[in-house]
């Protein structure tokens, strides 16, 4: 499926979409504090205990339940200190970690409005990041969902693959690979391939690895590939991607060496073309080229490896694939399934067609079946991927059918978070609302979800409809699409954007988010299909290559038509800022 999730409430991986310009690597915020533990600050030590948990009306309370879910993960260390599990010298750093991640992660959980772990949350993460940092582990943000994938293979044509790895184990590996070239230069990446494979099976060299590579994950390598045969498709399968990796580090040493700079989306494009992706979309092989640049700069004195900003791609073999891309796209809305689509959106009653090319996406109807992703087959010739797509079963679907399909939850509570009188009830009748239905649903879907979390997100989806309905009266200003799935938040000045929607949701008031977020930041609310026509520029600026002359002008007046109404509300936005007009409230709701 081709993604296009601008900061969506339920996805918030931002993947990588070819049609977007935006390539923007996100860096780490660094807290300013002291790495030895102080222990006057006693007030701030308690782990997970807090007043402020709402109760359940039976009895129950979002804490305990909490509780008991992060036991097994913390064992005896449950009721320990940040200071104390630092400090504890039966731990090795990579347990210390894992112990704090978990506390860190319950901390950030029990936020909903008002933050009295703070202070303990910056601390921890100062102290993971610290305790990474010496063991030589990567220091990204703790909350990346990707930091804590494990080890999954997929088929393709037959042939076993590794679908994703653990970016802190691969980053480790490539520093590794960047040893062996050091010592010898003429390395073949097959043999520094089988080099890898055989220092992490062998338990002799538990030295080079135990002060680096998660236990959890070496364990993990060791188990998947104990007792194979050299020739068996797992060991391969992990061959090839180390060859991968040796392929990516041989590059940035000579770019090094050459002492030219480097851009992270030309080398991404180039990997992709040589078929040496590590099995990432665009984005994510960009996101783990700079990871790795990242931790050789830190670790190598002679790694002086300068960054090349992007120039314009107008005109440049990137917009021209692009556009082959675009073309593609419009071919198949028109062929797919024998043209049963005739080039739009597959829910008969929605109206978006071929014109918003960039609002169409490829929507697989039965996960289990899946197989590739629109960005690992783009590249290919069209009858590959018109063959691939009708062999599993997809169907074309705008952003927005898309975006409302999909949300799981949403979905499941959709008349309690669209109900109308919702911000005049108590919360305590809220509460009830939800934890009623939550246990209905839980029964009926078997989610993984506790239902103290549960009832977290729902209150998600309601903080997101109290700011929309609030400044924009819960529409798009666009085309007026009142799907609140398929609403999304725009910035209008990029200079001014600090915060992206998935960032802040949880942690926020609604009260913040519309005057910290929304107001000061000069922000509009678009649905996914407006949002992914303006984003799109290179279909904006060549849209008679892509689509033909004959309706060049209605689109053309289609992103003229957009630009205006984002300017309208743009400019209500800026007087409600300058304080020139007022903005009315919900008072019942501000503090969700």
């Amino acid at each position: 499926m081709k993604d296009y999730n601008h900061d969506d409430l339920e996805n918030e991986q931002h993947n990588y979409n070819p049609k977007s310009e935006e390539n923007e690597i996100e860096e780490v915020d660094e807290v300013e504090h002291e790495f030895i533990p102080k222990d006057e600050d006693t007030s701030h030590n308690r782990p997970f205990k807090g007043e402020f948990i709402p109760r359940d009306e039976d009895g129950e309370d979002w804490e305990k339940s909490l509780e008991e879910s992060l036991k097994p993960w913390l064992g005896e260390y449950f009721n320990h200190t940040p200071e104390s599990i630092i400090t504890n010298p039966s731990l090795s750093d990579f347990e210390r970690v894992h112990i704090l991640e978990v506390q860190l992660k319950s901390l950030e959980y029990l936020t909903l409005d008002h933050n009295p772990y703070e202070h303990q949350i910056k601390k921890l993460k100062h102290y993971i990041f610290e305790l990474q940092k010496r063991a030589g582990m990567i220091y990204t943000s703790n909350n990346d969902p990707k930091s804590n994938l494990k080890i999954g293979f997929k088929k393709v044509e037959n042939k076993l693959i590794i679908k994703s790895f653990p970016k802190s184990s691969r980053i480790i590996i490539c520093e590794e690979i960047y040893k062996k070239l050091k010592s010898n230069v003429d390395s073949s990446d097959y043999q520094i391939a089988n080099s890898i494979v055989r220092d992490l099976i062998s338990k002799s060299s538990d030295s080079k690895w135990n002060n680096k590579l998660s236990v959890k994950y070496l364990r993990e390598i060791r188990e998947k590939l104990s007792g194979n045969t050299i020739n068996n498709e797992t060991v391969k399968s992990f061959k090839d991607y180390f060859n991968d990796l040796s392929n990516l580090v041989k590059r940035l040493r000579d770019l090094n060496i050459n002492k030219e700079k480097i851009n992270f989306s030309e080398l991404s494009r180039s990997l992709i073309k040589k078929n040496k992706n590590l099995n990432l979309s665009k984005r994510g092989l960009e996101v783990a080229i700079a990871e790795i640049y990242e931790h050789l700069t830190e670790r190598f004195d002679d790694f002086k490896l300068e960054r090349r900003k992007s120039k314009s791609t107008s005109g440049t073999e990137s917009e021209k694939e692009s556009i082959r891309c675009l073309r593609k796209e419009l071919k198949l809305l028109n062929e797919l399934n024998n043209g049963e689509y005739r080039g739009k959106c597959s829910n008969t009653n929605c109206l978006t067609d071929y014109k918003r090319l960039p609002a169409i996406n490829f929507h697989h109807q039965d996960p289990k079946i899946k197989k590739s992703e629109w960005n690992e087959i783009m590249h290919k010739d069209y009858d590959i991927i018109k063959r691939n797509l009708e062999s599993e079963n997809v169907k074309p679907i705008c952003n927005n059918c898309h975006l409302t399909e999909t949300a799981k939850i949403y979905n499941g509570f959709e008349d309690i978070i669209t109900k109308e009188d919702l911000f005049t009830i108590s919360s305590e009748k809220l509460s009830n609302l939800i934890n009623i239905r939550a246990r209905e649903y839980i029964k009926q879907t078997k989610t993984k979800y506790i239902r103290s979390s549960l009832k977290f997100e729902v209150l998600r989806w309601i903080k997101k409809r109290a700011v929309i309905d609030q400044v924009f009266n819960g529409k798009c200003v666009s085309c007026e699409e009142k799907r609140l799935p398929a609403l999304q938040i725009h910035h209008t000045n990029p200079d001014l954007k600090k915060f992206k929607w998935g960032q802040i949701s949880r942690k926020w008031s609604s009260r913040d988010l519309i005057n910290k977020f929304i107001i000061k930041e000069e922000c509009v609310c678009l649905c996914g299909n407006c949002h992914s026509m303006i984003s799109t520029k290179n279909y904006e600026n060549n849209i008679s290559k892509i689509i033909g002359e004959k309706d060049v002008e209605d689109v053309r007046k289609d992103y003229e038509e957009i630009h205006r109404k984002i300017r309208i509300s743009s400019e209500r936005i800026k007087r409600i800022k300058q304080g020139k007009e007022n903005l009315i409230t919900f008072d019942n709701f501000q503090n969700i």
